[in-house]
């Protein structure tokens, strides 16, 4: 019974000397150190996420730029291609199907937003 009671007392009188240790100049040290750490390993993860988010904002507009540069010249191929065979009576309606998906095509794609 006593050796449970000595246990108990060991038991309880380690968390008290955890404190105290923290509390003494060398234990506030490195909890200042421990807590300096967390905080610079937060600040450098939200720094790295504002990066990539801003590299990603950039990256979006230039794919946007570039879809709606590629849009536009199939949209004028198409059409100066149906003038010209409209004009040759060439045009039938095979060619208005294709040329129809095609736009269809590229004006369907979902745009990056």
């Amino acid at each position: 019974m006593e050796n449970n009671k000595e246990e108990n007392f060991d038991e309880e009188q380690y968390p008290s000397e955890i404190i105290e240790y923290i509390m003494s100049e060398p234990g506030h040290e490195i909890i200042k150190r421990i807590i300096t750490l967390i905080e610079d390993i937060k600040k450098s993860t939200l720094d790295k996420n504002v990066e990539l988010t801003k590299i990603n904002v950039t990256n979006n507009h230039k794919q946007r730029a570039y879809l709606i540069i590629q849009q536009t010249i199939v949209f004028v191929v198409i059409v100066v291609a149906s003038i010209y065979l409209a004009v040759m009576d060439k045009f039938s309606p095979t060619i208005g199907v294709l040329f129809g998906t095609v736009i269809g095509y590229f004006f369907g794609k979902k745009t990056l937003s």
